[in-house]
């Protein structure tokens, strides 16, 4: 049945003040969220100190409300930022990736959503007069229309927010310790609309239009309140099914209690509206007159059970203690305020509805909190509930008085994010320490907190960051999902304004995209029956196709003659560069027997005078040069020489030791995909000193590749680059590869060049105390490995505690710990949302056949 509404009495917005027809003043406050991980206990302990502290600067202000919204996240607004940056040749593949991210958030969460913090607190001093007549114009006959309905709009003086500025900038200096900012004029107005918006589609820009244009629009909304214990609203889009549920128990002890936080964790949106009063100290209604009162009752109940002999009920003997416990706590002159905490939640049907209240009935009862369903109270709640409107003393049902600590042990303006506001879709945050055992499917569905990341943003000037280091480090055990992510970060850097390398040492992904290639080039064209998701799905095809096309694979290998040469140091490098690395490769192959301080010191020499040559135009390199000191007098010289001589035209070190017949490798196209065929390298774990020859010779063509990729980065600053270095633990394990990465990362920091390193592990036995410095990178995704977790955790500069090492020890197949480079760390699902993008990403036949398969 339709029941009237109740009239919300404001009357005229300014910025962040509200007026209401009685004269009050209100003031709005946005509060940032502090991003916390929820292992990390100490920073929470942190957070509450000061929002205990800022309470009690509020307590002159006697009330207000805290505001725990779901707002709409306009991600298609976000992806319309993000479209600027692309790449024109590689569009269509990212524009068809935002439609099926879309859709797929549209299916599985209806909006996107992120929970947004507000404080809405009444602004009242002795010296400003609230007097109605003083403050809103009323005439003998405006009341008599009024009081007949004719008054649509309240007449009120145009520059009634003047005398509140002064109370407001001192709030506004209250509040900072929150770092609290007043909304501004749009934001207030669309937060008191959003309150009949729940659970609707609506366009911002409108609905504040509309309330710009006439305050009665405020409310302007169908409501029906139902006798199941619902209400429904609507609007021109539909209509929505809205359930408050008051809490109406908390737990005896609420020490780490966090409810806000955990609330949070819920599947779909839950709005919280805690609206509290201050007690007062003395007098009949005090907190500690309440509580004697209550201890009386109780007490006589004990003793009347006593003497009856009957067993008493627990909560009775419990309840004793809490109300002692309080008059304890106000002897010692603690501050205590009665709250009322509500949580909304919306649908488009009374089963969803249902559902989403049995979820959440189950949660709290885990968590020892009883919720009432207020069948019969919904009209009355939902006006209580109206922005900007008092909890009063009067106000009897589902209080709960408690301390002003206690009450912060709700954990209010906290959230756990991680990642960019702009950028590519890439997972969701698991805000548990579940272990899904493999299922990350199940990790994916019970999460909505996204992930979007931004791989040219990191070194870029955004609020709140604290770094600009270009450098990404991926790490973990092999099978735990590293290698998708590392495909799909490139992918997404190659769909950007930007030149790229992925440098493929174990060579299979040319292999990979071209079989891809070719298998969506002949996929069946869909019929005239086909879904609109089949034709989308061949259209994407077609699309990576194109792609694919735009990709220089490379090919590295040493049989090939016309390879030769190519990370010849004398061929692609000039100057001390080139002399370094080639004494840096030499010293790398040369076996101990065949060290000699006079060819150490000539071949330095050597190599400048073949670099002049070089520059002349002559076909020289490396080769070039050994053969130049083959025939030098002194024995030593000599006999290395000879040695590099036989031992470069037997094996892959052809491909750094030339005659410089062959030109430097062309790195002109925008995606350059570069793998070396005949490598040996060693396992991880290998010892330096049980390398075999074959070993040492592979890791001298990856330090030429490593010195191939600083060149790359730095050739143009003007334009962003990016490098992934797949199995960089190859060069990690070594102190020569290690500072050969340091350099390309150090270079990346002058340069717009961005480094992405995949390693097995956070140990590195060229870095002190055998830890990588995650200093070094801007970003870090960390994959588990069982057996280096507390390095892991200290690796991640996470705090090592039992609930951290839980965290990381049940993280499944597909999640990570990312820390981002506002150095924010969070535990989340990476997601395979494309079958036909993640097919691209298989190393072995059969793997990730399914539409969320990670590998």
């Amino acid at each position: 049945m339709f029941k009237n509404r109740k009239y919300n009495d404001i009357i005229a917005f300014h910025k962040n003040l509200m007026l209401k027809e009685k004269g009050q003043v209100y003031a709005m406050f946005e509060v940032p969220a502090m991003n916390l991980s929820r292992t990390d206990e100490q920073a929470k302990e942190t957070a509450k100190a000061i929002q205990h502290s800022a309470f009690l600067e509020l307590i002159p202000y006697h009330n207000g409300e805290i505001l725990t919204l779901p707002m709409n996240l306009d991600v298609f607004s976000r992806y319309q930022v993000l479209s600027d940056d692309l790449a024109d040749d590689t569009r269509e593949v990212a524009e068809y990736m935002f439609d099926g991210t879309l859709d797929l958030f549209a299916e599985e969460m209806g909006a996107p959503y992120e929970y947004r913090y507000f404080m809405v607190i009444p602004l009242k001093n002795n010296f400003i007069s609230t007097n109605l007549i003083k403050t809103i114009k009323t005439t003998f006959e405006q009341l008599k229309a009024q009081a007949m309905g004719y008054l649509k709009e309240k007449q009120f003086f145009e520059d009634w927010y003047e005398e509140y500025e002064g109370l407001n900038d001192t709030l506004s200096s209250t509040l900072s310790t929150l770092d609290a900012k007043p909304t501004n004029g749009e934001q207030t107005k669309f937060i008191n609309r959003y309150q009949y918006l729940r659970g609707l589609y609506y366009n911002r820009e409108h609905e504040v239009n509309m309330l710009e244009n006439s305050i009665s629009n405020l409310e302007e909304v169908r409501k029906k309140y139902f006798v199941d214990g619902t209400s429904r609203l609507g609007n021109d889009y539909g209509e929505s099914v809205v359930k408050v549920l008051p809490i109406a128990y908390l737990p005896n002890n609420v020490s780490y209690f966090h409810l806000v936080e955990y609330i949070q964790t819920m599947p779909f949106p839950v709005e919280v509206n805690t609206k509290y009063y201050f007690n007062k100290r003395k007098g009949w209604n005090s907190i500690k007159k309440k509580a004697e009162r209550a201890l009386g009752r109780l007490k006589q109940t004990q003793i009347e059970a006593y003497e009856k002999d009957s067993i008493q009920n627990d909560n009775i003997g419990a309840s004793v203690e809490v109300l002692g416990d309080v008059i304890q706590r106000d002897n010692a002159n603690e501050v205590f305020l009665s709250y009322l905490m509500t949580l909304i939640i919306t649908g488009e049907s009374v089963e969803e509805v249902e559902w989403k209240q049995n979820h959440l009935m189950e949660k709290m009862k885990a968590y020892n909190v009883e919720l009432s369903s207020a069948m019969g109270d919904q009209p009355y709640l939902l006006d209580k509930l109206t922005f900007a409107s008092d909890l009063l003393a009067t106000d009897k049902n589902w209080i709960q008085p408690m301390s002003i600590e206690s009450f912060c042990e709700n954990l209010f303006f906290v959230t756990e994010k991680v990642g960019f506001d702009y950028g590519f879709y890439l997972g969701r945050v698991d805000g548990s320490s579940r272990n899904y055992g493999g299922d990350f499917k199940q990790a994916l569905s019970d999460s909505n907190n996204l992930v979007f990341v931004n791989p040219f943003a990191v070194n870029k000037d955004i609020l709140g960051k604290v770094t600009n280091n270009p450098a990404t480090d991926v790490t973990g055990e092999t099978g735990a999902g590293k290698s998708f992510l590392a495909k799909l970060l490139f992918l997404y850097m190659t769909l950007m304004k930007s030149k790229n390398l992925y440098i493929d040492p174990k060579a299979e992904m040319r292999n990979q995209y071209l079989k891809v290639m070719e298998e969506y080039k002949n996929a069946p064209i869909p019929d005239d029956d086909a879904s609109e998701k089949e034709i989308w799905s061949y259209n994407f095809k077609q699309a990576i196709v194109r792609y694919i096309e735009k990709i220089n694979f490379i090919t590295f290998d040493a049989e090939n003659e016309k390879n030769h040469g190519v990370l010849d140091p004398i061929v692609f490098l000039t100057g001390q560069e080139a002399v370094d690395l080639s004494k840096t490769l030499v010293k790398q192959v040369i076996p101990e027997k065949y060290r000699n301080i006079d060819f150490d010191t000539e071949f330095p020499n050597a190599v400048e005078m073949f670099l002049e040559k070089r520059k002349r135009g002559e076909l020289v390199g490396l080769l070039s040069v050994f053969e130049y000191l083959k025939d030098n007098e002194v024995e030593g010289i000599s006999k290395v020489a000879k040695y590099l001589i036989g031992n470069s035209h037997r094996s892959v070190l052809s491909l750094i030791f030339s005659n410089g017949q062959n030109k430097a490798i062309s790195m002109e196209s925008r995606i350059t995909i570069l793998e070396v065929q005949g490598l040996s390298l060693p396992q991880a774990g290998d010892k330096p000193e049980q390398f075999t020859d074959a070993q040492i010779n592979s890791l001298a063509i990856m330090y030429a590749l490593g010195h191939f990729c600083t060149w790359f980065g730095r050739r143009d600053k003007s334009e962003n680059t990016s490098t992934l270095f797949d199995e960089a633990w190859f060069l990690e394990s070594t102190p020569i590869g290690a500072h050969i990465l340091k350099e390309k990362r150090r270079t990346g920091r002058s340069y717009n060049d961005f480094t992405f390193q995949v390693s097995q592990s956070v140990k590195d036995k060229s870095e002190l105390e055998g830890l990588k410095d995650s200093t070094s990178f801007g970003q870090t995704f960390a994959f588990l490995e069982p057996n280096e977790v507390d390095e892991e955790l200290a690796y991640l500069k996470i705090p090592k505690t039992d609930e951290s090492r839980k965290m990381m020890n049940t993280m499944t197949r597909a999640q990570c710990v990312y820390k981002d480079c506002f150095g924010r760390k969070s535990r989340m699902t990476v997601d395979g949302v494309f079958p036909e993008i993640a097919k691209l990403f298989e190393t072995q036949e059969g793997k990730n056949a399914s539409a969320r398969k990670v590998a």
